[in-house]
């Protein structure tokens, strides 16, 4: 049998499997070097290893956000195969990756690779058509790890990355043969086709239309229409245009002039990655990330990246932060501009109607906006407060904004904010009977712990510890109260009342954030108490610090859906899952510091470079390149990065002496210097401490 390692990217083994890509890229497809490091570096290339040399591997991704495992390669060369070999990396990439819900690929129906993967335990669930020339079909194959979830339906895989390519990249994709296309190859590979969205904008038609002879330009324009092409509001666009020129500077040709107009109608659009291979837009990338949450990248950057890439879309909390919102409620028509909120299919005289309903019983309705410091509208939202359950009949973004990189963090925060009014209302379900949602929101919906119930989308809340076997018992008597149908909720009652859901901690954490604030007890999750130090505490969470500092954070975003803060490798944490309980240290100038003040549910823990991680999770919280740098000391230094989410305030923070005692209790000691792991009897007791209110 081969030795079955994980190597990472200092490894000599990494070259030899760049080599056996190689002599196997024919039907495994462009891959890069960066792509190759980047999958080391987080432990995703698993190798067998015969006669001291790499005879076969598999190279995959994970993604925390949809708890699924990618298989980009599955390799094993010629001289080595019917040894078992692909089943030993198989068996090695199922017993690491547990955790996650299962593995997902793409495979070519004409490969005889095809029939390998039911013999592994994979199942054809949907098929696609690729867009190479001969538009080969692609299975996606599906492999459900052994415990049960409450998103085992796999349906047609995730969704896809909307990616934007300007004119040499679609040139690039027609003549494989022009000089520097083989880069661009990569974004045919069977793997990511599926995955991505390759759209062009407007400018290509006038570019192509440049071109003098007429044969040419009808076969390009033919050409063209295979592709989708970007929606852009005009004024947007021409804003953009300005932006761009003002970076770029007065283009000198027509082509510079019709480049830098490809980037202003991505900017305008709702695209989160623009792909060129122009390097003078190449150089301002991170300028214009900063400016419009556009990630502008290589093709084979887009490779290397892709998961990180497709996370940047769902939160981008700082450009929310910048926006300067303001959030009011309105009681009548007149203050509303009821025709930037009219669904697809919807008459405005019906959602006037609507409106007016509400703003005649306000004594049972809410209507809240929001708005840009200037007046712009973007979001509005109307709730219902019965004596069972919250109930919201709208819930939209504005026209010029659901079409905006900014729309899923928005949405998502707008939810996150519903939840937690109901639970101050101790209303434990909220029901969304919008049936007019736009696809952000209903994407927000299900990344904020809503699952569908009928016509009608449900959040149901568990506000307090509870044993997992009391847990499915809780679930049905708070339907019952609410009016909620049982077989409404029969499918979250199924897995927890598995048997092996206790021993599985990523299922447990999942159901916390679908029954938030619920915690779980008696499971295998690990608890931290982890020490944050005052200014990112008030920044990331904590508003209520911030009335005694100069930082004002945003009060309407402090428990944003997701966040990440840094700190220092060491000591190392065991556990990459579990809770948080957040513990802000000592600063005299502060009040309310030494204190554990909120409960977080830790999503991931990754360790690596300050360049490589600030790219990484940029999107989440509220940190400037310079303050990761200082983390991590220096560039070449080493840092921590703690995603987490799911943020819970604590009415009444526990002062270091309260905490000491509870500790002391359970033989404890800790000065919280550094991450400490606790027995979960610590924990619950430290929670209930902070999260019940002090009369």
């Amino acid at each position: 049998m081969a030795t079955i390692e994980v190597i990472t990217e200092l490894s000599p083994r990494l070259d030899e499997v760049q080599r056996l890509w190689r002599s196997h890229s024919k039907t495994l497809g462009q891959f890069y070097k960066g792509a190759f490091i980047e999958r080391a570096q987080n432990g995703e290339i698993i190798v067998a290893i015969e006669d001291d040399a790499v005879v076969g591997y598999a190279l995959y991704f994970t993604s925390t956000r949809h708890q699924r495992v990618r298989l980009t390669h599955l390799c094993v060369d010629k001289s080595h195969r019917g040894k078992g070999i692909a089943r030993q990396l198989m068996d090695r990439l199922r017993s690491d990756t547990r955790r996650y819900r299962g593995i997902s690929l793409y495979c070519r129906r004409d490969y005889d690779e095809w029939n390998l993967w039911p013999k592994f335990g994979f199942v054809a669930v949907s098929e696609k058509v690729g867009r190479g020339k001969d538009a080969h079909g692609l299975t996606h194959f599906w492999l459900q790890h052994p415990h049960k979830s409450l998103f085992s339906e796999v349906g047609n895989g995730e969704e896809r990355l909307k990616v934007v390519i300007d004119a040499n990249i679609f040139y690039d994709l027609d003549d494989p043969d022009r000089n520097g296309a083989i880069e661009t190859q990569g974004l045919t590979a069977d793997w990511i086709q599926p995955l991505v969205q390759l759209c062009v904008s407007d400018e290509l038609h006038n570019e192509i239309h440049r071109n003098n002879d007429s044969g040419v330009r009808q076969d390009r324009l033919a050409k063209a229409h295979n592709y989708d092409c970007l929606d852009s509001n005009a004024d947007e666009f021409l804003r953009a245009n300005a932006d761009v020129r003002r970076l770029l500077g007065t283009p000198t040709t027509e082509q510079s002039e019709s480049d830098q107009r490809h980037l202003a109608r991505t900017i305008a659009s709702d695209a989160t990655v623009f792909v060129t291979r122009d390097q003078p837009i190449l150089n301002v990338a991170d300028t214009l990330y900063e400016a419009h949450g556009l990630s502008v990248v290589r093709p084979s950057e887009l490779v290397a990246r892709f998961e990180e890439l497709r996370n940047e879309q769902d939160y981008q909390r700082a450009r929310l932060a910048e926006s300067e919102l303001r959030f009011r409620r309105v009681s009548t028509i007149s203050s509303l501009p009821t025709g930037q909120f009219v669904a697809t299919g919807e008459r405005e005289r019906g959602l006037v109607e609507q409106l007016n309903t509400a703003f005649a019983h306000p004594d049972r309705y809410e209507c809240h906006i929001v708005e840009t410091s200037d007046g712009r509208p973007m979001a509005i939202h109307v709730v219902e407060k019965t004596d069972r359950r919250m109930v919201v009949p709208l819930f939209r973004l504005s026209k010029h904004v659901v079409n905006t990189r900014l729309a899923p963090t928005l949405a998502r925060t707008l939810l996150s904010g519903i939840v937690q009014n109901s639970l101050q209302s101790q209303l434990l379900v909220v029901e969304i009977t919008d049936a007019r949602l736009s696809d952000v929101a209903v994407a927000a919906l299900n990344l904020t712990g809503f699952f569908k119930s009928g016509s009608t989308w449900l959040k149901v809340s568990i506000p307090e510890p509870l044993a997992v076997e009391d847990v499915p018992k809780r679930i049905q008597t708070i339907a019952g109260n609410a009016g909620i149908d049982a077989s409404g909720v029969a499918h979250i009652v199924d897995v927890v009342s598995e048997d092996s859901f206790r021993c599985d901690a990523a299922a447990v954490l999942e159901m916390e954030h679908t029954l938030w604030p619920c915690k779980i007890l008696g499971c295998e999750v690990t608890n931290y108490v982890i020490p944050i130090r005052p200014r990112w505490a008030t920044d990331l969470f904590d508003a209520g610090l911030a009335k005694s500092t100069l930082w004002g954070a945003e009060t309407e975003l402090a428990l944003n859906p997701d966040s990440v803060y840094y700190r220092a490798t060491r000591p190392p944490m065991k556990a990459v899952q579990g809770r948080i309980l957040w513990y802000v240290s000592n600063d005299d100038d502060i009040h309310g510091t030494m204190r554990i003040r909120a409960c977080s549910q830790l999503r991931d823990v990754v360790t690596g470079g300050p360049k490589e991680l600030f790219r990484r999770f940029r999107r989440l919280g509220v940190y400037e390149w310079r303050h990761v740098l200082e983390t991590a000391g220096s560039v070449d230094g080493e840092l921590m990065a703690l995603q987490f989410s799911d943020t819970e305030l604590f009415p009444s923070p526990v002062s270091w002496n309260a905490a000491q005692t509870i500790l002391r209790q359970y033989g404890i000691k800790s000065t919280f210097v550094s991450p400490t792991e606790i027995c979960e009897s610590a924990f619950v007791n430290l929670y209930l401490s902070g999260s019940t209110p002090r009369n």
